[in-house]
């Protein structure tokens, strides 16, 4: 059974926790661009951290680029005793503060950190799959079929292209396409 069940609210279920006294998720706000140097510092400390990263591609000067940023940028999850180790995080050199409604330091349910964990690799990266089925409508984002519409057909396999057929003077001409240069209409 998951320890929090969607008819209790936050507060309740963070409520509960903190009765136990053992360790809990919570959310950490960290100054602009210093996540990394707050989860050297957790760790320094024992303190288990994950900072869930997303990779996706985009355009950047008509070329397709792999980017990575924070999901959460400037917060990142922390698991430890609120009663024990609460006092000496929030000390911690770039961090800004533990999110908190009400006053009292939100607990985050297990099933959620879980769930962001899943999907993350060894490295806290998810990857974005952008995927279309097929016959669905599509936007081009790039090149020079910028903003044209065309029908989704097939993925190449092995590669980062796609099949489309594009609607022109009354004819589908089919066109292999990055993946990146597509957008769902």
């Amino acid at each position: 059974m998951p320890y929090f069940s969607g008819r209790e609210s936050v507060w309740d279920y963070t409520r509960r926790r903190r009765m136990v006294g053992r360790k809990c998720w919570y959310v950490i706000q960290s100054k602009a661009h210093q996540e990394n140097l707050v989860i050297a510092q957790l760790t320094r400390s024992g303190i288990r951290s994950f900072f869930p990263l997303i990779e996706y591609e985009s355009m950047q000067f008509g070329r397709i680029v792999n980017r990575i940023q924070p999901l959460f940028p400037s917060y990142l999850f922390a698991c430890f005793d609120y009663h024990h180790q609460g006092g000496q995080i929030v000390w911690n050199y770039g961090l800004k503060r533990i999110v908190s409604f009400s006053g009292e330091p939100a607990c985050v349910p297990l099933d959620v950190v879980r769930l962001i964990r899943m999907r993350a690799d060894r490295k806290g990266i998810i990857r974005m799959n952008r995927s279309f089925s097929p016959n669905q409508p599509v936007r081009i984002v790039g090149g020079p079929f910028k903003d044209m519409e065309a029908i989704f057909v097939a993925e190449m396999s092995g590669t980062s292209r796609v099949k489309v057929l594009l609607s022109v003077m009354g004819t589908q001409p089919r066109l292999e396409l990055p993946r990146a240069m597509l957008r769902p209409m």
